[in-house]
């Protein structure tokens, strides 16, 4: 029988869902053991953990917060059938796998989810970096980017980001 590592245009559509799920596994794996190290700053695990929920949520759709349809009666279908084991949500899950808290998982997705990219390179290699409360008042105040660049510039001690 040929390889299939060998002659991948010639995998079902199975062994390709079952190929991508694996790689999947791994990076999901691959990021636990990064967010489990105690080295990182806040700002780096929120990213680690941002990335791992984009994976997790790939894996497993039904774990999104409102990801179980509606029923027409009203109220939310069963997240999974009786012969399967229920699904975690992200933070259930990390919390598990990493040793913190659901809580501290969640904040920590929200900093790198609403911290832009920009800013949060503005922030990576200052002190700010590892301060998560400080982190989470940026992130809330996503709404308004000029507030968050203010909070940004007052944590650093400079009067103003924007320029930036």
């Amino acid at each position: 029988m040929p390889s299939f590592a060998a002659r991948p245009h010639r995998w079902s559509h199975r062994e390709a869902v079952f190929a991508v799920h694996d790689m999947l596994r791994t990076e999901l794996a691959a990021l636990d053991r990064g967010i489990g190290d105690p080295r990182p700053s806040a700002l780096l695990r929120a990213e680690l953990l941002a990335a791992r929920k984009r994976v997790y949520e790939t894996l497993h759709p039904s774990s999104r917060h409102g990801g179980a349809p509606g029923r027409a009666g009203g109220g939310k279908a069963p997240r999974c059938d009786r012969t399967s084991p229920p699904v975690r949500s992200h933070a259930a899950d990390a919390a598990l796998r990493t040793g913190l808290s659901e809580r501290s998982i969640r904040q920590l997705v929200q900093i790198a989810e609403g911290i832009p990219a920009s800013l949060r390179d503005l922030i990576r290699d200052t002190p700010l970096a590892r301060r998560q409360r400080l982190l989470l008042e940026v992130a809330r105040a996503r709404l308004d980017p000029e507030e968050q660049r203010r909070r940004v510039g007052a944590a650093l001690g400079r009067r103003s980001l924007a320029g930036t």
